[in-house]
């Protein structure tokens, strides 16, 4: 099993091996900068947590546990997980890389981990860790300590997100195709959603045009009533011709790029108030996505954002998330909470959706990946509007 490329993207297969190779000649360049002996990156099955694997590997691993390990005189990345079936797969999968696993000798993952530690650096040196912070449980911290005690481990999460956030064009052309992808879902769900139609089904049939293209997983959401808050569809939940439907998107591409993506659809024309925010909205995009050029910083954006809504005469209260996050191999490529004064670059892909909550805890969720260039940001998905009226029969 190999990875699927997607049309579109120039070079294929081989141009994937390539760019992960840039990608591991670039960490193992700031490992000398920093004078590490090796880099180990703490991988969990989780959603937004997998992306160290994309990004050094270029495969999906769903491993509950696992650990990348790159060596400054190793020419590939080593992965390290527990299944051996797991650990078949990923072989397969794999641009570049090797996967071990640790089942047959009866030990935890973090046991090779530290094995590959002591032989690399000696039993003492430094070690750069990455997701140290946020994904390192702590028997996993006083095992290395207590392994290790003379190893100094040096968080470099923020440097080697700084790597990955700048996409190459390998990377952009990649992620513009799986825009491609998601508005024919777009489409599909517009021919499908009807009054007394299952959101669940509805929804379960877009997704199957995603993994019936190789996609890894995501999820698809809702939200109603003009809130900004979207979840998954339940049981029993049912279209309604009165429903003003924000359907959303975040989703895993087939070589491991994330992707949000929003729009807004109704079966009746939306009311004068609904069409007015949305109006709002629509601009607030547009303005935000303008100012978004390399050296500005996130709390502008923010700022900007409410200004537009304001402008139209709106009570903003607050945010309801974040008006954008860096998105790439994992949801967000740097900083859970993004800091104010964060500032953009040029080819850093945005999840740009302006969060300005307004009165009455009202708001459309409405976003799309986006190019941040030296104009501006520019979305990676193909023009069209963001609102649609459907069919009520």
């Amino acid at each position: 099993m190999t990875a699927p490329v997607p049309e579109g993207v120039v070079g294929g297969r081989a141009a994937l091996k390539a760019d992960i190779q840039r990608r591991i000649t670039a960490a193992k360049s700031l490992m000398r900068e920093r004078d590490v002996g090796m880099l180990v990156a703490v991988v969990s099955g989780v959603p937004g947590r997998t992306g160290w694997i994309r990004y050094f590997a270029g495969a999906e691993v769903p491993a509950p546990r696992a650990y990348v390990v790159l060596e400054r005189d190793e020419a590939e990345p080593l992965i390290v997980l527990w299944s051996r079936g797991q650990a078949e797969r990923a072989q397969e999968a794999v641009a570049l890389g090797r996967v071990r696993s640790t089942f047959e000798r009866g030990h935890p993952p973090l046991q090779d981990v530290i094995e590959r530690i002591r032989a690399v650096v000696g039993g003492r040196g430094r070690v750069g860790m990455l997701s140290l912070r946020d994904n390192l449980f702590w028997t996993e911290h006083e095992a290395l300590r207590t392994a290790c005690p003379e190893v100094e481990f040096v968080d470099m999460t923020d440097d080697v997100d700084r790597l990955r956030q700048i996409k190459s064009p390998f990377e952009i052309a990649a992620m513009r195709a799986m825009g491609v992808l998601l508005g024919e879902g777009l489409d599909l769900f517009a021919e499908r959603a009807r009054p007394g139609r299952s959101r669940l089904e509805v929804a379960a049939e877009v997704e199957g045009l995603f993994r019936g293209r190789g996609c890894a997983g995501g999820r698809v959401k809702y939200s109603l009533g003009e809130r900004p808050y979207t979840v998954p569809p339940r049981v029993g939940e049912r279209f309604s011709a009165d429903d003003i439907i924000v359907f959303q998107f975040v989703y895993l591409s087939q070589i491991g790029y994330w992707y949000e993506l929003s729009r807004l659809f109704s079966f009746r024309p939306l009311p004068t108030g609904s069409a007015r925010r949305l109006q709002a909205m629509e601009e607030a995009i547009a303005e935000t996505a303008r100012a978004a050029v390399p050296g500005i910083t996130f709390g502008a954006i923010g700022a900007l954002a409410d200004e537009v809504f304001r402008s139209y005469g709106f009570p903003v209260i607050g945010k309801h998330t974040e008006d954008f996050h860096t998105i790439g191999t994992d949801i967000r490529d740097g900083y859970n909470i993004t800091p104010q004064d964060w500032r953009i670059e040029r080819d850093m892909v945005l999840a740009l959706h302006p969060a300005t909550l307004l009165g009455g805890d009202l708001g459309f969720f409405l976003c799309d990946n986006f190019h941040a260039g030296p104009a501006g940001a520019t979305p990676l998905s193909p023009p069209g509007p963001r609102y649609r009226l459907l069919s009520a029969e």
